[in-house]
């Protein structure tokens, strides 16, 4: 019977007879999920925590294909179907001529460990991507992208949903409050298949709660060279990835592992042994390997030696200038990024520089402008272009040389990404390069000493108890180190992972950030009047702390308007550490300042606006998106259409609506897929034919279009208002930001 009735939904060989006997709750459950045929429909928690082996069950019926290849595996297991729907592509790239990317999608489909080594380009995401898609198709189940640069998250989240693809989300430090809640609310209630999160991000108890509350397919870790001591860009918080699999799989109870893939563009054999033996050692798995060899043979190198600075800039202005094209500049030092684009700026050229010490808004803005086009040179150290996909770049010069000849090949290999393209990739060398690069290295060097003094501030913080939450800042302080040091932060938790792995010590989940901003009050003089007045303060002491407190925000609100920086002094270790207030005092106070409404506790929005503009550019925007949004209802009804792009383009033209493109039409209807307004998928990738469905009434989507419209347009002509106001003498910058309440 449950055959007859599953016929098209599990595999045919599917061991039915043996999970009646052996565990009837779990198989119940799992064909109850089956049965609902939601696309977003997931496993409650609470069941995956009290009956783990739901989650066994449902991928023995779901996810394990078939030799023999019955009408559901063939369906929904069958990795060119899967290429074919999701990506619109026939078949999948060779490296020399061998199927190797094929060959990883099978493996990972059929959830093996794997480690693929393929060249900058050569189509790495989409190895992991389709099995995830699959799996979320499937078995409704997440898988977890661990990625080291949050420019890569953003970017590999925008092109899936530029291919109409919306299943993915990232969490990570570039999100405001609002958009990080939105994507944790998403992998909550299923509509996320894919999570891109940093390494940092899995000492976060947040991202454990909702890992736990998902059945995780595989987890998938880009840049795997991190892993190595011996491979560039080694990165300590990689080493934890094991241990949160192992202590993740232990709560959810699993009794099989969770596959991993890694992936990476150049190993060297000592890096490759060195994954290999992390993962058998720690979650004792066996990674298969796939390597393609890492020649590109459109991009041609050429090495030009020169005297110095100034014969290396004229030789870069004439590169530039003969290739005319997209432009990656590579240079070792932040203020070398900065200072050679403001020189090309100044000299006609159309460039912006990128660093890892940049504010997020300025990196993202910069480099969004270079992915769109609207930027055609980029200054920038290797913060810059892993997993950055701009296919049209023609040409990468190093003006400063590469470290090594891995992070060569990775940083010269973002040229040419469409193989059509030709590209150049120049070095500009001079002897002097070498010497520079020797005072680096030794500059990061972490030596005995340090990892020394780090344990006794340590041993001394840990001497009255066994477990402590402490910052980086205040375990550097207590080791004697000066706020000067550079990186401090990363020497810190290097030497503590050195430290870890020696057996001293274990290091465990990071406690949350607290912050205490969004003030409500206009002046300092309210907020002290208020607490003056205040009967929730338990003593007079605790007045005049709360009261230092508002001070030391309204001080550093004031300072980071003035230097047009965000100030760290909100958070709360900083105003412990600087006012002297025993940090759980601090946050005590804190809450009694949010009940007093002194501080919000809200999710702040940070919008920017260019004083500089006479015309309302942001409501014309929102005016363009309003008329395709209320064209597109009148097309739309609850039965499924088929509709093509291009034809559905000229009728919103034809009804009228200015600034319509199919670019726009999919990104309104990609929005309201995630909205869940609609129900949407691709039936032809290369006539742009789409399914839409809509979920509610016409009536119902032109209420909630409306109010949202309504609601929009009052917040940016406020912004704007405000933006056209007079500046004062610490406001004289080219940006101004704005905190406002949102209220849902």
């Amino acid at each position: 019977m449950i055959f007859q009735k599953f016929r098209t939904d599990i595999c045919e060989k599917a061991d039915v007879v043996r999970f009646v006997d052996e565990n009837p709750i779990e198989l119940a459950y799992a064909l109850a999920i089956i049965n609902c045929r939601h696309r977003y429909s997931v496993t409650p928690p609470w069941v995956l925590r009290n009956y783990p082996e739901v989650e066994r069950v449902t991928a023995h019926l779901r996810s394990k294909p078939c030799l023999e290849g019955c009408m559901y595996c063939r369906q929904h297991l069958d990795i060119f179907t899967g290429l074919k729907q999701f990506f619109g592509f026939e078949g999948y790239r060779t490296y020399g001529g061998e199927p190797l990317q094929e060959k990883a999608v099978r493996a990972a489909v059929q959830n093996q460990s794997l480690l693929a080594i393929f060249p900058t380009g050569g189509g790495k995401s989409i190895t992991f991507q389709v099995p995830a898609l699959m799996n979320g198709q499937s078995m409704k189940a997440l898988t977890v992208v661990i990625s080291p640069l949050q420019s890569l998250m953003k970017d590999q989240v925008d092109n899936l949903e530029r291919a109409g693809i919306t299943q993915a989300v990232t969490i990570n430090g570039l999100l405001d409050p609002i958009e990080r809640a939105k994507s944790i609310e998403r992998v909550e209630d299923g509509s996320a298949a894919l999570l891109y999160i940093s390494p940092e991000s899995l000492r976060s108890k947040t991202i454990e709660r909702l890992l736990l509350g998902r059945k995780i397919a595989r987890f998938v870790i880009d840049e795997a060279h991190c892993f190595s001591a011996w491979g560039q860009d080694f990165r300590v918080d990689y080493l934890y990835i094991a241990d949160f699999i192992k202590n993740l799989q232990e709560k959810k109870n699993l009794a099989d592992p969770i596959p991993v893939s890694c992936f990476t563009a150049t190993a060297k054999q000592k890096v490759i042994e060195d994954i290999r033996a992390y993962f058998w050692e720690k979650l004792n798995l066996e990674l298969d390997i796939f390597q393609a060899s890492a020649a590109r043979s459109n991009l041609h190198y050429k090495v030009f030696e020169k005297e110095g600075d100034e014969d290396k800039y004229n030789a870069l202005r004439n590169l530039i200038d003969d290739k005319n094209c997209p432009t990656i500049v590579y240079v070792s030092r932040t203020r070398k990024a900065t200072e050679l684009s403001e020189r090309l700026r100044a000299d006609g050229f159309n460039a912006r520089p990128f660093h890892g010490k940049m504010e997020a808004t300025e990196k993202t803005e910069n480099q969004n402008a270079f992915i769109a086009g609207d930027v055609q040179i980029m200054v920038a150290t290797s913060a810059f272009g892993m997993g950055v996909d701009k296919k049209d770049v023609g040409l990468v010069i190093h003006f400063d040389i590469s470290d090594s000849l891995e992070n060569y090949v990775q940083e010269a290999g973002r040229a040419g990404r469409d193989e059509k393209i030709e590209a150049e990739c120049y070095v500009l060398y001079n002897e002097e390069d070498l010497s520079k690069h020797f005072i680096l290295l030794n500059q990061t060097k972490l030596n005995i000493q340090e990892i020394k003094q780090i344990w006794n501030a340590i041993k001394f913080i840990t001497r009255y108890r066994t477990s402590v939450s402490n910052s980086p800042l205040e375990i550097a302080r207590k080791a004697g180190w000066d706020d000067s040091v550079s990186e401090i932060e990363t020497r810190v938790t290097t030497a503590i992972a050195a430290l870890e792995d020696a057996g001293y010590l274990r290091r465990g989940q990071n406690m949350p950030r607290i912050y205490a901003n969004s003030i409500l009050t206009k002046t300092a003089q309210e907020a002290i009047k208020k607490i003056e007045q205040s009967a929730r303060f338990d003593h007079d002491r605790q007045k005049v702390d709360a009261i230092r407190i508002v001070k030391k925000l309204f001080s550093s609100k004031r300072k980071a308007q003035a230097i047009d920086s965000e100030a760290a002094e909100s958070r709360i270790d900083y105003i412990s550490d600087h006012l002297g207030i025993v940090k759980e005092e601090v946050i005590q106070i804190i809450n009694l300042l949010r009940e007093e409404k002194i501080l919000a506790d809200a999710k702040d929005l940070t919008a920017f606006i260019k004083r500089s503009e006479q015309k309302n550019r942001s409501l014309a925007v929102v005016e363009t998106y309003y008329q395709i949004e209320r064209f597109l209802l009148t097309q739309l009804d609850e039965t499924e259409q088929d509709f093509s792009l291009k034809a559905l383009n000229e009728a919103a033209e034809a009804a009228g609506c200015t600034g319509v493109s199919p670019q726009r039409l999919k990104t309104v209807l990609n929005f309201w897929a995630i909205k869940h307004w609609i129900k949407r998928a691709s039936r032809d990738f290369a006539n742009q034919i789409i399914v839409v469905q809509a979920k509610d009434s016409s009536r119902n989507l032109r209420e909630k279009l409306e109010k949202r419209h309504e609601l929009a347009c009052s917040v940016i002509e406020f912004l704007h208002e405000k933006a056209k106001r007079p500046m004062t003498k610490a406001g004289k910058r080219r940006k101004y930001w704005w905190n406002f309440q949102c209220w849902n």
